[in-house]
C-alpha cells in the first residue's frame, strides 16, 4: 500500500496598468487544492523451474483532487477587496482504476522471452461547482500487451528487443475545467473529456556491464494517434484561449547512451545522452504540424576527498521541446555539494548550492500557428543554499527480505500546469 499527499494552495494577484484605451485593475486569486493518491498492489510470482516461471498481479489506485477558487478584485473606492462570487468555483474530482495483469517468462541459456497482457479500466467522476453546476463521468478500459526478447552475449554483455503499450494519462490541471482568467486576454482552462494517451513503443537495448563501468545503448521509436495537445485560438476579440484535446498523432525516432564510470574507492561518474527526432500533428481539421530534434544530457560526479568526506558536481541541459504550435525554451542546471561522515557514521553532514552562476532562470515559450504567434518570457528564481543534518541510531539484527515488486504509478502524463508548460 502507497499513500501520496500533495497539496497544491496558491495565492496570486495580478495588477494590469491600462496605458491606452484599457481599464487599470487589481484581481486576486486564491486557490486550495490538493491531489491525494491512494494505492493498493498484490503480486504473485512463481519460478515454477530454472526455465518457466510466472507472474500474476491486481492492482487499484484512487486518485483523490480538489480545488476551491476564490477571485477578488480590488475596489478603488472602499480601498479593500471584493469577492467576485460569479468567478468562485469548486472541483471535485476521483478518478478510480483497477489494472489486473498475468505474464510468463521463458528462460533458457541464452536466450530468454517474457510476455503478458495488462488489462486496466478506469473511471473518472467529477463535479465542477461554479456560476452553471456540471458534472462529468467517463469510463475507459485499455488492453495492454507487452513482449521481450533477451540474449545474454559474452563478456557481461546483453542484447533486449521490446514492445509493449504505454498508458499516459491526463493529470488534474489537464481535466480542470475552471477558466482562469487572471490575465483577460489570456485565457485557459481544462477538459474534462481527456482520454488516456496510448503509446506503441519498441525498443532496442544493448548493454555491457564490468566491474569498472556500465554502458547502455538504447535506440527506440514510439507512436501515438491520440496524444494530449495544448492548443490556442485568438476569438473575435482578440483574446488568447487555450485548452486541451486528445488531438495530436505524434512519431518519435530516438536514442539513449546511459554511462557509469567507477574508479577504486574515490570517483564515481554517470553520464546520461539523450537524442531524438519528433513529429507531431493534429488528427482534426486545424492541419497544425511541428517537428524538429529534441535532446538531453546529464552528468554526475562524486569524489571522495577524505576519509568519509565526499564532493559532488551534477548537472543538466535540456533543448528546446517541440510541442504541436511552437516550442519551449532551452533548460539547464547545476548544483555542487560537500558531506562529511562522523561518529562511525552515524551523524551526517552536507550542504548543497543549487545554480550558484545564475540568480535566477529565464523560459521562453514561442507559440504559432497561421493566425497568430506569440513569445511568452518568465523568470524564476533558481539560485539556493541547503544544509543537511541525519542521524542514524539503532541496528538492526536481521536482514528484511526485500519484495521482489515495489509500487511504481508512471501513468500520469507530466506538465499541464496552470501556466501552461508542458515540460
Amino acid at each position: 500500500y502507497k499513500l501520496d499527499n500533495s497539496p497544491r494552495n496558491t495565492d496570486n494577484e495580478n495588477a494590469v496598468d491600462g496605458l491606452l484605451n484599457y481599464s487599470s485593475y487589481r484581481q486576486r486569486s486564491k486557490n486550495d487544492a490538493y491531489g491525494r493518491e491512494h494505492t493498493l498492489q498484490i503480486d504473485y510470482y512463481d519460478p515454477l523451474t530454472k526455465v518457466h516461471q510466472i507472474e500474476a498481479g491486481v492492482k487499484y489506485i484512487l486518485r483523490q483532487n480538489y480545488s476551491k477558487a476564490n477571485v477578488y478584485t480590488f475596489d478603488d473606492q472602499e480601498k479593500d477587496w471584493q469577492e467576485d462570487l460569479l468567478k468562485d468555483n469548486r472541483l471535485d474530482y476521483d478518478q478510480h482504476i483497477i489494472g489486473v495483469y498475468a505474464g510468463y517468462l521463458i528462460k533458457l541459456k541464452k536466450v530468454s522471452i517474457k510476455s503478458g497482457m495488462r488489462a486496466e479500466a478506469t473511471i473518472n467522476d467529477g463535479s465542477f461547482q461554479s456560476l452553471r453546476d456540471t458534472s462529468f463521468t467517463n469510463k475507459l478500459f485499455n488492453l495492454v500487451p507487452y513482449i521481450t526478447f533477451s540474449r545474454n552475449l559474452k563478456s557481461g554483455q546483453n542484447l533486449k528487443l521490446s514492445y509493449t503499450q504505454r498508458l499516459s494519462r491526463p493529470g488534474i490541471w489537464y481535466l480542470n475545467p475552471y477558466v482562469n482568467d487572471l490575465d483577460p486576454l489570456n485565457i485557459s482552462y481544462g477538459n474534462p473529456k481527456l482520454h488516456a494517451e496510448v503509446s506503441h513503443v519498441v525498443d532496442l537495448t544493448y548493454g555491457k556491464f564490468t566491474a569498472k563501468y556500465n554502458l547502455n545503448m538504447n535506440l527506440s521509436g514510439a507512436m501515438t494517434n491520440n496524444t494530449i495537445e495544448r492548443y490556442t485560438t485568438i476569438n473575435s476579440g482578440g483574446v488568447k484561449v487555450s485548452t486541451y484535446d486528445n488531438i495530436g498523432k505524434m512519431r518519435k525516432l530516438g536514442t539513449n547512451i546511459f554511462g557509469s564510470l567507477r574508479m577504486g574507492k574515490k570517483l564515481n561518474a554517470n553520464l546520461n545522452l539523450s537524442l531524438y527526432y519528433k513529429t507531431v500533428a493534429s488528427n482534426d481539421d486545424r492541419n497544425l504540424k511541428n517537428q524538429g530534434f529534441s535532446s538531453q544530457a546529464y552528468l554526475n560526479v562524486r569524489y571522495n576527498v577524505w576519509k568519509n568526506g565526499t564532493i559532488s558536481g551534477n548537472g543538466g541541459i535540456f533543448s528546446p521541446e517541440v510541442m504541436l504550435q511552437g516550442q519551449s525554451s532551452t533548460y539547464y542546471y547545476n548544483s555542487f555539494g560537500l558531506s562529511q561522515e562522523l561518529f562511525d557514521k552515524k551523524v551526517r553532514l552536507s550542504a548543497n548550492i543549487s545554480s550558484p552562476f545564475q540568480s535566477r532562470y529565464k523560459n521562453e515559450m514561442t507559440m504559432s500557428d497561421p493566425s497568430f504567434t506569440q513569445t511568452s518570457t518568465y523568470y524564476q528564481y533558481r539560485r539556493q543554499f541547503n544544509i543537511n543534518i541525519s542521524y542514524k541510531f539503532g541496528q538492526m539484527k536481521g536482514e528484511i527480505k526485500k519484495a521482489r515488486r515495489t509500487i511504481q504509478n508512471e501513468d500520469l502524463k507530466s506538465g499541464g500546469d496552470s501556466n501552461g508548460s508542458s515540460k
